[in-house]
This record gives C-alpha cells, structure tokens and sequence, in this order.
C-alpha cells in the first residue's frame, strides 16, 4: 500500500497540478485544433474552435507554483516572514499557468470531430 501525506493529496489534487490532464488538443493550425487522442487506427484527429479566456489563471497567463501553497497558508505563515509575504503578493513565486501556458486564452471545440486525411496529417 502507497502512503499519501496530507500535503502529497493536497498538492496531487490541486487544479494548478492538474491541469495537464485537461488539455484535449496537441497543437492548433489556424482555427483548427489537433487532438491528442487518436482514433483506433491511429489517426489523427481535428476540430475546429475558439478561443476562451483560460479558467485556470483567469487570462493572467501565470499563477502561484502550487508547491508553496497547495497545503494552505495560514497568517502565522507572513507573520513569522514578512518577506516571505511581500514576495508572495508581488508574484515573486508564480509561474507559466500550467493549463494556457501563459497565452492567458484556450481552444474551445465548436465543431465536429474530423479525422485528418494523410496530406493533412503530414503538416
């Protein structure tokens, strides 16, 4: 049996750690979306879509590194380090968003789900 501290669970289950695994498309050509799934015989998929502000860092491209606060921070945490709290709200400990990237938007499919023919599937 695996032992999961509170801290791991918190940070496992935080939306920021999480994010990856809400990324649907590979790449975007266009107004056209690639897919990371593929279909059974191996080809690649599109869909065309539109861009939505990302709900993650809600358009400010970037967010706190979970590893400092998925747990929680308490005001005894700024209390004992008063630097550690000017850092923390001047951004010193973000990062990148880790679901937009740092484009502050995301594709949202609006169309069918297509498979690529090979010319397509080559680009």
């Amino acid at each position: 049996m695996e032992y999961f501290s509170l801290e791991d669970r918190n940070y496992y289950n935080d939306p920021r750690v999480r994010a990856k695994d809400s990324i649907w498309w590979e790449s975007v050509r266009g107004k056209t979306a690639i897919l990371k799934e593929r279909t059974e015989d191996g080809k690649r998929q599109s869909t065309e879509f539109e861009y939505k502000v990302c709900p993650l860092c809600e358009g400010k491209g970037s967010h706190v590194n979970p590893s400092i606060d998925s747990s929680g921070l308490t005001a005894e945490d700024f209390y004992e380090d008063p630097d550690f709290f000017e850092d923390y709200r001047s951004g010193v400990y973000n990062v990148p968003c880790n679901l937009c990237s740092g484009l502050r938007v995301i594709p949202r499919a609006i169309g069918a789900v297509t498979e690529l023919d090979d010319e397509e599937d080559d680009e």
